[in-house]
């Protein structure tokens, strides 16, 4: 029995293709899951985090990532996503993500205060246009 299967990591500008991967293992929104060789065929979407595969050198690769589609389906593993990270250096790509989510944190606070400020100047202007008579 070959105890190894395909996987191909896709993005929108480039793709990684490991042939001979021993395991992958995963995180969905029912809990972590594990995919070895001879898997019955499967389809996820994988939360955002970490990732991670051993390919048949006994070598653990982690996949960075924020959010993706799987899908396993003789004996070949697709991960399909917006963007990915492949290294062995968990604490690396652990770092990048803190980084990376604390960003899109202050890019939505940014958002959220230019949404209040636009609601406030609409509600001064809708208050005086009311006090001075005219109409909406």
């Amino acid at each position: 029995m070959n105890h190894c299967f395909e996987l191909l990591l896709q993005d929108s500008t480039h793709q990684l293709q490991e042939g001979r991967a021993i395991s992958f293992v995963g995180r969905d929104a029912s809990g972590r899951f594990g995919i070895q060789a001879g898997h019955e065929p499967f389809l996820t979407c994988l939360e955002p985090g970490l990732a991670r595969f051993r390919n048949d050198g006994g070598v653990w690769q982690y996949i960075a990532q924020p959010g993706a589609v799987l899908r396993f389906h003789q004996q070949r593993l697709q991960l399909i996503t917006t963007q990915f990270v492949v290294s062995e250096d968990r604490a690396a790509l652990l770092s990048l993500l803190e980084s990376d989510w604390q960003q899109a944190a202050h890019t939505r606070q940014l958002a959220r205060r230019n949404q209040v400020q636009i609601e406030q100047a609409l509600a001064r202007k809708l208050w005086q246009m009311n006090r001075g008579g005219e109409a909406l």
